[in-house]
């Protein structure tokens, strides 16, 4: 693996050289040009937040399609259940989607192994009518 994003930001913002688009938003933002260890703090907290965000969609999506079980086990009749599978069918696609995202999002970071990510965030199979 090669040198980290932020590192890289944070090298070239020393060096004057041309900005990142992202990085001069987050210095106008700061109002002028930290130190560069504060510059290097500032990055890794901004990656580590957005990388919260995305671990969070994951878990609200599967924490919807726990509901919605617990939804289908409790219809009362056979046109409740179809609705719910049909929405827990489409929460899953949301919940896929979001766990594509977070793989996605920490690719771009720099983690190659989902090994964990798989384990933390299960995604159930679909489910029939």
């Amino acid at each position: 693996m090669g040198r980290p994003l932020w590192k890289a930001l944070a090298e070239r913002s020393k060096a004057r050289e041309s900005l990142d688009p992202r990085l001069e938003a987050l210095m106008e933002r700061l109002g002028t040009a930290p130190p560069a260890a504060t510059l290097e703090r500032q990055l890794v907290e901004e990656m580590a937040d957005a990388l919260r965000r995305s671990t969070e969609k994951v878990d609200t999506a599967l924490a919807t399609l726990v509901r919605i079980e617990r939804d289908i086990a409790a219809a009362a009749t056979a046109a409740q259940r179809e609705n719910l599978v049909g929405a827990f069918n489409r929460q899953r696609n949301c919940a896929l989607q979001a766990y594509w995202e977070l793989v996605i999002h920490r690719e771009a970071l720099g983690f190659r192994r989902h090994d964990e990510v798989a384990r933390a965030y299960p995604i159930p199979p679909s489910k029939e009518t």
